[in-house]
């Protein structure tokens, strides 16, 4: 299953914010820096770059491990629009399953995952930032049933772990002041209480 929306709205240089989404991206790139510097030095082998449809495509089978994700070829948008979402569901997904919302942002011409969500509902993850001996850790708590893998990320520093019921992880930043981003996903395999988004940075210490 997959539909597509696209909105036209101008989202202003770099960071942006709509639909709740506040910053950069999730993949492949978390920063516009980081993501323009990819795009011009890679786009020639990595083509689907510039395709809101082959990047989600790419991001669903790639990092989400999604083995039957739908076609997407012959959903079209604008070449001009700054932003797309697909609502998708994998193969191996129940057929009661509502999907995951793929959230896409356009840089200069190269696709960005900005966030990806259930369609409806939540994942049941708290997250926030917590001063520790004068420098902050981001505070994951996760409350589901089902165990979950948990990435977070600032460019190519990932901390990667798998949590269960119940257990809370403190994942110190690497870098003041740099956006990254939050990936959630049950560990059984593709799922729609799938959660990613960026991280603002944390806050400054007075």
């Amino acid at each position: 299953m997959a539909t597509v929306s696209c909105n036209g709205d101008e989202l202003g240089a770099g960071h942006y914010r709509w639909e709740g989404i506040r910053g950069f991206a999730v993949w492949p790139e978390d920063t516009p820096s980081d993501g323009l510097e990819a795009c011009e030095s890679r786009v020639d082998v990595e083509s689907w770059r510039t395709d809101p449809a082959t990047t989600a495509d790419q991001f669903l089978r790639t990092v989400l491990d999604w083995t039957q994700p739908p076609d997407l070829s012959g959903n079209e948008v604008p070449e001009e629009a700054p932003r797309t979402v697909f609502v998708v569901s994998d193969g191996e997904m129940p057929r009661s399953a509502l999907g995951v919302a793929v959230h896409l942002r356009q840089l200069r011409g190269c696709w960005f995952v900005a966030k990806v969500q259930p369609r409806e509902g939540d994942v049941a993850l708290d997250y926030e930032w917590v001063e520790r001996k004068g420098d902050f850790a981001l505070r994951v708590v996760y409350s589901g049933a089902a165990p979950v893998n948990l990435e977070v990320g600032w460019g190519d520093n990932l901390h990667r772990e798998t949590l269960e019921k119940g257990e809370a992880v403190e994942i110190p930043s690497p870098q003041p002041g740099r956006s990254g981003h939050i990936l959630v996903r049950p560990e059984s395999g593709p799922s729609e209480f799938t959660f990613g988004q960026p991280l603002s940075p944390p806050p400054r210490i007075p």
